[in-house]
C-alpha cells in the first residue's frame, strides 16, 4: 500500500485520488478496513459556549428555529465532539435532546467528557437500536459520503418517522450513478469516499417518502482530484421533509 500511495503524490499533492466504481474497490486499494479513530477528537466535548457557526451547521439551525416544537430530537451521525446540538443551542436557544452516532470507541470515550450540565441534552451511542425516543430530525452533517451503508441506515431510521433528513457539505456530482475516491484531507488518514449522483440521491429519498425542500450549492472548482476536474462536484446541503 505504501507503494501506491508514494505513487499517487510523486505528482501533485491532491484532494482525492483515484476513481472507483464501488466502495469495496476502494477500500481493496487501500487494502485495508481500519475504522477510523482520530484522537484528537476525543479530548474534549464542545458545549454550546465552545462553537461558532459554520456553514455545513447553518440548515439544522435555521429548521430547528422555525420549528414549533418546544424540544427536538436529533439524531446526528458521526457528530464528533461538537454535535449539532451544540450550534442549534448556541445560534437559536432552543434546547433539543440530542443522541450522536458514533464508533463504539469513540462513544464510550466521548460520553465521558460531557460536562454533567450537557449529560441530560445528549447521548452518545453506536447502535440505533440504542435510541429510546421518536426522532424529529437526523443530520448527516458531512457523513453520509463515509458510509458503505448509508442506504440501509436511511431505510431502518424511516421507522422513526423523522420529519427531515439534513445532510450538509457533502460532494455531489451529475453523473447518473456514484463514484469512489481516495480522501487524504485528513492528516494520518486514507478513506474510501463517496461522490453522490444528486439525481439518483433525490430519487432515492423521494421513493422512500421525502421531498427535497432545499438545497444550495458551493465550494466548486477549490478541491482538487487527480483525475476529474474540479468543477465538476461541488459541496451541495439538502433538506428533505417527510411527505
Amino acid at each position: 500500500m505504501l507503494r501506491k500511495i508514494k505513487r499517487i503524490f510523486k505528482k501533485k499533492t491532491y484532494n482525492y485520488t483515484k476513481k472507483f466504481k464501488s466502495y469495496e474497490l476502494a477500500e481493496k486499494f487501500l487494502e485495508t478496513k481500519k475504522t477510523y479513530f482520530d484522537k484528537r477528537f476525543v479530548n474534549k466535548f464542545y458545549s454550546p459556549g465552545k462553537v461558532e457557526s459554520l456553514e455545513r451547521f447553518y440548515a439544522s439551525s435555521v429548521i430547528s428555529a422555525l420549528w414549533k416544537k418546544k424540544i427536538l430530537n436529533i439524531l446526528d451521525i458521526g457528530g464528533g465532539n461538537n454535535p449539532i446540538s451544540s450550534y442549534i443551542e448556541k445560534s437559536t436557544g432552543k434546547s433539543n435532546y440530542c443522541y450522536v452516532l458514533e464508533t463504539k470507541r469513540f462513544a464510550e470515550i466521548i460520553q465521558k467528557k460531557v460536562p454533567v450540565k450537557y449529560k441530560k441534552k445528549v447521548r452518545y451511542i453506536y447502535n440505533l437500536n440504542q435510541i429510546k425516543k421518536k426522532i424529529d430530525m437526523v443530520c448527516f452533517i458531512s457523513s453520509i459520503q463515509y458510509f458503505k451503508n448509508y442506504k440501509k441506515i436511511i431505510l431502518e431510521l424511516k421507522k422513526y418517522k423523522p420529519e427531515y433528513f439534513i445532510i450538509t457539505r457533502t460532494f455531489f456530482q451529475k453523473k447518473n450513478s456514484n463514484f469512489y475516491s481516495i480522501e487524504h484531507c485528513i492528516p494520518g488518514s486514507l478513506h474510501p469516499y463517496i461522490f453522490f449522483s444528486f439525481s439518483k440521491f433525490h430519487k432515492f429519498f423521494n421513493k422512500n417518502g421525502y421531498d427535497l425542500i432545499f438545497q444550495n450549492s458551493y465550494n466548486c472548482n477549490i478541491f482538487s482530484h487527480d483525475s476529474i476536474d474540479s468543477k465538476k462536484f461541488a459541496h451541495k446541503d439538502l433538506v428533505f421533509k417527510r411527505k
